[in-house]
C-alpha cells in the first residue's frame, strides 16, 4: 500500500527581507495593501489622518495618492482591494462610521459604495477571480458579499462555524476563500475554507499552532501566505504558507525584520515579490519586502493543483495545465493511506470512496501539488 507523505516536507518559503517604507510618513500604520495593474495602494492612518500610497516599482517607493470624494471620510482606511479595474476602499468618517467607496480611475476619484451593507464596519476586503467582493468585520460574525463591483451588498448565509466562533481577516486564492475564526468552545484559532462562495466552511488549519491567530493573507504563484502573530507570547509574530490550498501550511523562516517583528498585519504579493505591514515592539510601524521563492517538496517544485467540482460525488476534473504530459494523482484519507491511484487521467471515477474528506496528491517528474476534496 502506498502512504501519501502531507507532513515533513522539504520545503522553502520566504527568508530574507528588506525594508521597504521609503516615502511614508513615520508613524503611519498600513491597514490593507493590493496591487491594481502593476501599481501598488497602501492604506491606513497616522494620529486619525487617513492616507492612501501607491507605488509604480512593488513598493520600493511610494507616494501619496491625490483624491477626490473622500473628504468625508478621512478619520482611517482600514481594508482596500482590488475587482476588475476598480478599487474598493473601506473606511471610517470623523465618528467612526463605516463606510465603502468605489474607484474606477486607478484610486483618484472615489463614489460611496456600500449599498446593503446597513452600517457593517468592514475591516477586510477581497475578490475572487471570478470577480465576487467579499467583506468581514475583525470579532464579527457575518459576511457580505458584492456580485457587481461593490454596487450593492448582501448577507451572506453560512454553514460550517462551530457556535461562538468569531471571524477575521477574510482572502481569496483564485475562487477559494480564507477566513480567520477564534474563540469557539475550545477557545483555539482556527483557519477555515470556502470553495462554494462564503457559503459553507470547513476547516483549514492543519499545521497552524492553535494559538496563532491570522491577521493578514496574501494570494500568491507559488500559493497562500497567513500572516500574524502568537497569542500567548503576547506578540510573536509569523508567517505560514500553504502550497496545497490550504491542505497543510508550513511555517516560513523570516530574516531581516530588524526587530520588526512583534505584530505583522496587511501583506500582499505583486509578481515575484510579498509586501508586508509590520509593528515592533514600540509601536511602530514598517513595510518590508521579500522576493518569493518557488517552494520545493523532496526535490520536485510545488505548483497549484485544480480539482472540480469540489465537493464532488461521482467523477473528479483535473486541471493538468501545471504538469507534464506523464503523472500520477494519489487520492488518500486523512490518516495517510493511498485509497486510489490514477496515471495520466485528468477525470477520476471516486464513486467508490466513502463519504468524507481526501487529500489529492499529483506528481510528475519535476513537480508536485496538493490539494483537499470532499466526497459526498
Amino acid at each position: 500500500m502506498f502512504i501519501c507523505l502531507l507532513f515533513a516536507q522539504n520545503l522553502f518559503g520566504q527568508t530574507s527581507w528588506t525594508t521597504s517604507s521609503a516615502g511614508i510618513v513615520s508613524g503611519f500604520r498600513v491597514n490593507g495593501i493590493t496591487v491594481l495593474q502593476s501599481k501598488m495602494y497602501a492604506v491606513g492612518s497616522k494620529t486619525n489622518i487617513a492616507t492612501i500610497y501607491q507605488s509604480s516599482n512593488n513598493g520600493s517607493t511610494w507616494t501619496v495618492l491625490t483624491t477626490t470624494g473622500l473628504e468625508n471620510a478621512s478619520y482611517d482606511y482600514k481594508a482596500i482591494c482590488t475587482v476588475g479595474n476598480a478599487l474598493l476602499l473601506s473606511a471610517r468618517d470623523g465618528v467612526g462610521n463605516p463606510l465603502v467607496f468605489k474607484s474606477i480611475d486607478y484610486g483618484s476619484t472615489w463614489t460611496l459604495s456600500d449599498t446593503g451593507l446597513s452600517g457593517f464596519a468592514v475591516d477586510y476586503l477581497t475578490a475572487t477571480t471570478s470577480g465576487i467582493v467579499f467583506a468581514s468585520k475583525s470579532g464579527g460574525t457575518d459576511i457580505y458579499k458584492s456580485s457587481n463591483s461593490g454596487g450593492s451588498w448582501s448577507l451572506v448565509t453560512t454553514t460550517g462555524f462551530t457556535a461562538g466562533t468569531t471571524l477575521g481577516a477574510i482572502c481569496a486564492h483564485g475562487n477559494d476563500l480564507y477566513l480567520s475564526g477564534w474563540g469557539d468552545f475550545m477557545n483555539i484559532y482556527i483557519v477555515y475554507k470556502s470553495t462554494d462562495n462564503g457559503s459553507s466552511w470547513v476547516r483549514s488549519s492543519s499545521g497552524i499552532s492553535i494559538n496563532f491567530t491570522v491577521y493578514g493573507y496574501a494570494s500568491s504563484s507559488v500559493g497562500i501566505y497567513a500572516t500574524g502573530y502568537d497569542v500567548p507570547s503576547n506578540g510573536l509574530a509569523g508567517m505560514y504558507l500553504s502550497t496545497d490550498n490550504g491542505a497543510s501550511w508550513t511555517l516560513v523562516t523570516m530574516t531581516g525584520l530588524g526587530g520588526y517583528d512583534y505584530f505583522f498585519q496587511a501583506m500582499c504579493a505583486i509578481g515575484s515579490d510579498l509586501v508586508l505591514s509590520t509593528v515592533n515592539w514600540s509601536d511602530a510601524y514598517m513595510i518590508f519586502r521579500s522576493t518569493i521563492t518557488t517552494p520545493v517538496i523532496n526535490g520536485r517544485e510545488v505548483v497549484d493543483v485544480n480539482v472540480f467540482p469540489n465537493p464532488a460525488k461521482d467523477v473528479i476534473t483535473i486541471n493538468p495545465d501545471n504538469l507534464g504530459k506523464e503523472y500520477q494523482v494519489l487520492i488518500c484519507d486523512l490518516t495517510g493511506n493511498t485509497v486510489l491511484t490514477s496515471a495520466n487521467e485528468s477525470t477520476i471515477d471516486i464513486s467508490s470512496l466513502k463519504n468524507g474528506m481526501y487529500v489529492v496528491k499529483v506528481i510528475d517528474d519535476t513537480k508536485t501539488g496538493v490539494t483537499r476534496i470532499v466526497k459526498q
